[in-house]
């Protein structure tokens, strides 16, 4: 079984949430309303493991969609995040977002709890790391 982030929360605002899961029952963030994200330390270990369990690429699955994504280092190689595409036919459906005509769409995976959806020009939105599971 491959390690999940799927027991992480990313607090930033506006983003997709898990309708399974209650989230007035999580800490409150100071920032905004709503809740906070996963402790930082808790984070970074999920993270590590995960990096190690998949070095090129990972494949996910998020609202019924398998993806592939790889893994993008930084020129030192401490820092390593995870990119891949969605089709423009399940983007509105799936994401809520308007494909753009001249970009491609895309996900993103960094620190393990922030999971991003582009649209391929300017529109994005956040996506509750409980939605992905990791296959």
């Amino acid at each position: 079984m491959k390690t999940q982030v799927a027991n992480l929360r990313t607090g930033v605002k506006n983003q997709i949430l898990n309708s399974e899961i209650d989230y007035s029952k999580l800490p409150k963030a100071s920032s905004h309303v709503g809740h906070s994200g996963s402790n930082f330390a808790d984070v970074r270990s999920v993270w590590n493991l995960i990096t190690s369990e998949n070095p090129d690429l990972i494949k996910i699955r998020v609202k019924e969609l398998e993806l592939e994504l790889t893994a993008s280092y930084s020129i030192s190689g401490k820092t390593v995040s995870y990119y891949g595409f969605i089709p423009d036919d399940v983007l509105e459906d799936k994401f809520y977002l308007k494909p753009s005509k001249k970009g491609v769409a895309s996900i993103s995976i960094q620190d393990a709890n922030i999971v991003v959806v582009h649209n391929g020009k300017s529109s994005y939105l956040h996506i509750c790391p409980s939605l992905i599971e990791i296959v």
